[in-house]
């Protein structure tokens, strides 16, 4: 599989503590929800890299996309991957 980097804008949202619980008694990976533009191309798998808002680096692994009924935007379940030692 080639990667090839582009830029994708993209709003990251830590799920509520409801939704963490849910997911812990699922054994769900998902730890954050990352919402995108729908005409994103962004597949399972995918990594995607930015910094945050005190411009710590961070990235994450799509778990799946979901496209809702209504193509306002496209909604990636992921998984913050941390470095070593993090």
């Amino acid at each position: 599989m080639v990667q090839q980097p582009g830029t994708v804008r993209a709003k990251v949202d830590q799920p509520s503590n409801a939704d963490r619980l849910l997911a812990q008694q699922a054994g769900s990976e998902h730890d954050h929800t990352v919402f995108l533009l729908p005409s994103a191309d962004v597949r399972r798998g995918d990594e995607l890299r930015g910094t945050d808002r005190l411009g710590q680096a961070q990235a994450f692994r799509v778990l799946a996309t979901v496209q809702p009924s209504t193509p306002v935007y496209s909604k990636a379940p992921c998984q913050l991957i941390q470095k070593e030692g993090g």
